[in-house]
């Protein structure tokens, strides 16, 4: 029966750490990657071309040219838009993932509509989850600097039709699809394995040591029977 047992815990492990490994939207294979230069926080809107992310398909994203996701409330019309959407939230640590509340600016207030997304560290970028927007024409908006500066690679956005040079960003480094989370998950899997074992061994152990003790307690060399009034035994008196 524990061999059973441990196949089926080992063999359900085995199965998560392999969805987990497929499923993490850092791998390139699980994210769109995107060049959208025209969100950039400086990227003002002067001849009405705004636009709008509610055609934008469910999905997660990486912004290969700009920073991260706007942290503070852009000014209007700036992002490629009318209204931008920045994110009223912290952003997550290496390796987590993490729901951020989003915030779409209006002409009367820093946050006219608040939703949540979902927003990956993956240590030298961050993936996000974007969902379609419900008004228009609003856009996620994202900083104009990188976040990550190494001398590697030099990239450039257009704003009004001038190019502007961008410090050096550090090129795509891919990411292993365990994480620690994982790792500990599957650490505490073992542990509760062995203590699993343990206990069947405690009690199996227990349970022939009662039975042995038993049956000694039925089996009494020095026990004496005694006689029934009656009965005559040769050699002793009636």
């Amino acid at each position: 029966m524990i061999p059973v047992i441990t196949f089926v815990v080992f063999y359900c492990f085995t199965a998560f750490l392999l969805s987990t490994a497929d499923a993490d939207p850092c791998l390139a294979s699980n994210h769109v990657t995107i060049d959208d230069v025209w969100r950039s926080t400086i990227n003002m809107v002067t001849d009405g071309s705004y636009r709008c992310d509610s055609v934008i398909e469910l999905a997660w994203y990486r912004l290969s040219s700009l920073g991260n996701i706007a942290t503070s409330y852009p000014d209007l019309n700036s992002c490629g838009t009318s209204y931008p959407i920045w994110m009223d939230d912290v952003l997550p640590s290496t390796g987590t993932t993490k729901t951020v509340k989003m915030c779409m600016r209006s002409l009367f207030t820093s946050c006219h509509k608040t939703w949540s997304i979902q927003l990956k560290n993956c240590q030298s970028f961050y993936v996000y989850e974007l969902i379609p927007t419900s008004l228009c024409p609003s856009a996620y908006c994202f900083d104009a600097l990188p976040a990550v500066l190494t001398t590697t690679t030099t990239a450039s956005y257009i704003s009004d039709n001038t190019t502007y040079g961008s410090p050096s960003i550090q090129a795509d480094i891919p990411q292993a699809g365990i994480t620690l989370g994982a790792l500990l998950g599957a650490l505490i899997v073992m542990i509760l394995v062995v203590a699993v074992h343990v206990t069947v061994m405690i009690v199996c152990y227990k349970i022939t040591t009662k039975n042995r003790n038993h049956a000694d307690d039925q089996v009494d060399p020095h026990h004496e029977v005694p006689m029934q009034a009656g009965i005559k035994v040769e050699g002793l008196p009636a």
